[in-house]
């Protein structure tokens, strides 16, 4: 809890030469090294729109982010943006604050979640307060952290708390809702990438010629097919589209779309096998113009 400065004042009367003598003793309380948080905030925009603030140790007219469900967002259409945080904080009797963060995570609501994500969160005012110390403003407005990346259709939590660095309190305090964070939910709509195969309009060809692939069975939200010389998007970049004229060799159709992980099939195009040379021979005499006898290969 925040301290407040305050003075004991004691009232003294002692009797001198027949007369009364008053003395005022004021006697400063001393502050002990302490700091702490008195409101954080999380910072989102969504579908491109204006800032806005969602109490998370406060209460405010804000709306309480944990609890609260953001809503349902397609990757192709919508959006939803992690733009910062605010922390109002205080620090008594010489403590100094260093840094302030923003920890992050987002997991699907029916697994346990993985390693948080950290956003640092710079000093922006302060003034003095009544305990040798200040109320401090740490904030960040403008990143850009786009949490629909990469997710597949379902149900999230984005979960966040704060923590600070102090030169006391242990070397660091935190608003963590009690060590149970704070939560929000959100849905995401959206057809992950997908192939079926990839097929050569002839597999096999002459080592010089060329021949069609063609991507089968693509889908996804905003699809779109890259055809490269190795897997996992390795090797040359061929190029873009369900189909594509090549060569002799391997190649893999890599699909990328708004959501969920990349889809990849391949396919290889064989050379015919080249004429093994040998000598011709025969022993039949024909007349000049005439067709009869037979020519063999050996």
């Amino acid at each position: 809890m925040k301290s407040n400065i305050l003075k004991d004042v004691y009232w003294r009367r002692i009797f001198v030469n027949g007369y009364y003598i008053i003395f005022l003793l004021i006697a400063n309380v001393c502050f002990s090294q302490s700091a702490g948080f008195n409101n954080t905030f999380a910072i989102l925009s969504l579908n491109g729109g204006v800032n806005t603030y969602y109490d998370l140790k406060a209460t405010t007219s804000n709306a309480d982010f944990n609890g609260l469900n953001l809503g349902t967002f397609n990757s192709a259409t919508n959006s939803l943006i992690l733009k910062g945080a605010e922390h109002n904080i205080w620090k008594c009797g010489g403590c100094d604050l260093t840094s302030t963060r923003l920890n992050y995570r987002i997991y699907s609501t029916s697994s346990s979640g993985g390693a948080f994500s950290q956003m640092n969160v710079p000093y922006s005012s302060g003034f003095n307060n009544g305990c040798s110390g200040q109320d401090q403003v740490w904030s960040v407005t403008n990143n850009s952290v786009n949490l629909l990346n990469g997710l597949s259709s379902g149900v999230y939590y984005l979960e966040v708390y704060s923590d600070a660095s102090v030169t006391c309190s242990g070397g660091a305090i935190y608003a963590s809702n009690s060590a149970a964070n704070y939560k929000a939910t959100f849905t995401v709509v959206c057809t992950d990438a997908g192939i079926t195969s990839a097929t050569a309009l002839s597999s096999t060809i002459c080592s010089s010629a060329t021949t069609t692939l063609t991507a089968n069975g693509v889908v996804g939200t905003n699809a779109v097919t890259t055809w490269y010389t190795a897997s996992g998007g390795g090797g040359s970049n061929l190029g873009s589209g369900l189909s594509i004229n090549v060569g002799v060799g391997t190649y893999y159709a890599r699909v990328t779309a708004a959501c969920g992980p990349p889809a990849e099939a391949s396919v290889t195009v064989s050379a015919y096998s080249a004429s093994v040379g040998g000598t011709v021979g025969g022993s039949t005499s024909i007349c000049s113009g005439s067709t009869s006898g037979v020519l063999t290969l050996s």
